[in-house]
Formats: C-alpha cells, sequence, structure tokens
C-alpha cells in the first residue's frame, strides 16, 4: 500500500513527475509481483485473515487505478501477458464477495458488503452494469461518511474522492 499513499502524496502536492513515475511502475513492480494469472493475491491469501486482506489489497489496486488516470496510466486495463490484471483480481474474488464459500484460512468472520466500493467501481470503469445489480446481493452496510475513505484519505484529499464521489453519485440500490 506504500506506492498508493505516495501517489495520493504526490497528487495533493501537485508533484506529477514523482506521481507519474509510481503509476508508470505500478503494473512492472505491482500487478505483475502481486496477481496470480487467473487473479490470485498469493501474498493475501498466505495469511490468516486471507479474505479481508484480498478484499484490501484490491480496494488499493482500485484506489491506486483511480489516481493513475492522472498520469494517463489506465492500471484498470492493463494487463500482463500471462494474462495478470487488476480486473482478474476483481473478478478472482467476485464469487466470492456475492457468498461462494470462501476455499482459503479465514480465522474470523468477514462482512462481504465492504466490496460495494470495488462493485460500484468496476460497474462504471469496466462498463458492467451486472457489477450495479450485484450489488443487491451484498449484505448492507451503512456508507454514510464510509470509514475506509476517512481514515485512508484524510479531508485535504480532494483527487480521489472528487472521483469517487463522481462513481458514488448514485445511491446504493
Amino acid at each position: 500500500h506504500y506506492p498508493l499513499r505516495r501517489q495520493r502524496q504526490m497528487c495533493i502536492r501537485d508533484r506529477s513527475k514523482i506521481a507519474e513515475q509510481i503509476a508508470s511502475q505500478a503494473p512492472s513492480r505491482r500487478v505483475k509481483v502481486q496477481i496470480e494469472p487467473d487473479g490470485k493475491l498469493p501474498q493475501e491469501l498466505a495469511r490468516t485473515k486471507s479474505f479481508g486482506y484480498s478484499q484490501f489489497d484490491l480496494q488499493a489496486f482500485f484506489y491506486l487505478s483511480i489516481l493513475s488516470k492522472y498520469s494517463q496510466v489506465d492500471l484498470f486495463n492493463y494487463e500482463t501477458t500471462d494474462g495478470r490484471s487488476v480486473k482478474k483480481a476483481f473478478e478472482f474474488l467476485l464469487p466470492y464477495a456475492l457468498g461462494e464459500k470462501w476455499p482459503y484460512e479465514q480465522i474470523e468472520p468477514f462482512n462481504r458488503g465492504v466490496f460495494f466500493e470495488q462493485f460500484r467501481i468496476a460497474s462504471q470503469v469496466y462498463n458492467n452494469p451486472t457489477y450495479e445489480e450485484d450489488i443487491k446481493k451484498l449484505p448492507n452496510i451503512d456508507y454514510t461518511g464510509d470509514y475506509s475513505i476517512d481514515l485512508f484519505w484524510p479531508q485535504k484529499t480532494t483527487v480521489l474522492l472528487k472521483i469517487l464521489s463522481q462513481v458514488f453519485q448514485h445511491p446504493r440500490p
């Protein structure tokens, strides 16, 4: 999550050269290393709370992808020659987010409702209304003042929140 925090800081401070460097390195340093061709996130699957960490990593990839758009890097649609991509990571987690039994270690309950953000963003980015419809299958969570955004992005952070506000312009179905 370091590159995400670093890129956010560079966008806030209007250090576009550094933000561009982080974005341009994300495909080789993040996607190729952290995502398998089938979409698995092996570093997260090795943990005792693998579902939660996989979702958190996917969330970070989505935020990094949003910020990378400012540097003209389309991380959402980037795919390695062997098929590694942010979209594959999302698609790998999708059936489990919708309720299929998680086959990896998860030592405490995990609320699948937190996938709301990824489904909403994916429906827009990948122009797939099915992802938006799938939100109805997620457990409800109160998203007024979403905690993950508030903690991860202080009030001064307007770059990501401006984009996310467009994504969240419609209330949850």
